[in-house]
């Protein structure tokens, strides 16, 4: 089984790739360029370079997301795979690749890539976004990359959804999971996958904050604390949305195992309690042993201790920053 886009599929994406990345890169030197000309030093260029830096971080990932999630068919296969049946293995495969096709469809994100250009637009014309710039062709230069944000944020709004709509769909289709597996395969590769695309989208919104913070705008401390609030709260439901999903077939998985040793243990158990026997006894050991086993299968396809400690180090400067801030108000 394997999810491969067709040749032309690949080459527009390959171009698009390319033609955003030589975008932005150009629209930055054309930018300093033309700023040598009329001999002005650009007072906010730690802004313009980060904003730059950003878009063509959406890019990379967004390719990068493409290729990872194409990777996952042998996961999904392992996921999926029931008692041998030629046609129900072709409907999988058809199935996932139906999916990976629906998260990266260009008929819904480019909608989205537009309408949220638009707001983009009309957000950057009344705030007068790039003014510092001499009037003419350097302003606008200098003001295409902000609209670009929006585009960028448009363009990743449609498969952040669909790759939620496929993880949910996930966790109801998988007949097969082994918890013991590699890291690096199966159920673990899929949620570890979501994880670090939730970093990367973090990130992305750390390197925005970084490049408002060196801009000439400033907002109010109530402003700042809404949004960082609203920001927080659509990533922790993405996050738990999609991690959820695997969790409940891991607990599904773990649950049927528990109920199947203890009714099993139950039955050995009074079964040496009315007639004891040595050759019992160790296997009763054994059993132990395998009930150790089975609670110590894990439910989150990730390490909590370490997650929550990352997280704990990522928080603390920021909420320290914040309470600065506002202590020093």
């Amino acid at each position: 089984m394997g999810v491969t886009l067709t040749k032309s599929a690949k080459s527009k994406w390959v171009l698009f790739y390319w033609s955003a990345i030589l975008l932005v890169w150009l629209l930055y030197g054309l930018q300093v360029l033309l700023c040598e000309i009329h001999n002005f030093q650009n007072p906010y260029p730690v802004t313009t370079l980060l904003v730059a830096a950003l878009l063509s971080i959406v890019v990379v990932a967004y390719r990068w997301a493409i290729a990872s999630m194409a990777g996952f068919d042998r996961d999904i296969e392992q996921l999926l795979k029931s008692p041998d049946s030629a046609s129900s293995k072709r409907n999988d495969k058809k199935w996932y690749a139906k999916e990976f096709e629906e998260i990266f469809t260009w008929t819904k994100s480019v909608p989205l890539a537009v309408f949220f250009t638009i707001v983009a637009l009309v957000i950057a014309i009344r705030i007068e976004v790039a003014s510092w710039f001499p009037a003419g062709v350097t302003r606008v230069l200098g003001a295409v990359p902000f609209v670009l944000i929006g585009t960028a944020f448009g363009a990743c709004l449609w498969p952040g959804y669909r790759m939620s709509v496929f993880v949910h769909r996930l966790s109801s289709k998988i007949q097969r999971l082994n918890p013991f597996a590699s890291t690096s395969r199966g159920i673990f590769k899929i949620g570890r996958t979501l994880v670090k695309f939730e970093a990367v989208g973090v990130g992305l919104i750390f390197l925005f904050g970084a490049a408002f913070l060196e801009s000439p705008y400033r907002l109010s401390n109530r402003v700042i604390l809404y949004s960082a609030i609203v920001t927080s709260l659509v990533w922790t439901f993405w996050f738990f949305f999609t991690q959820g999903q695997i969790h409940r077939a891991m607990v599904k998985y773990k649950h049927n195992k528990q109920d199947w040793f203890s009714e099993y243990y139950e039955n050995k158990l009074s079964a040496l309690v009315n007639h004891p026997a040595h050759d019992e006894f160790e296997e009763l050991q054994g059993l132990i042993v395998l009930k150790k086993e089975i609670e110590s299968i894990p439910v989150w396809p990730f390490d909590t201790r370490v997650l929550i400690t990352s997280v704990g180090l990522v928080l603390t400067p920021i909420v320290g920053a914040v309470i600065q801030r506002f202590i020093g108000r």
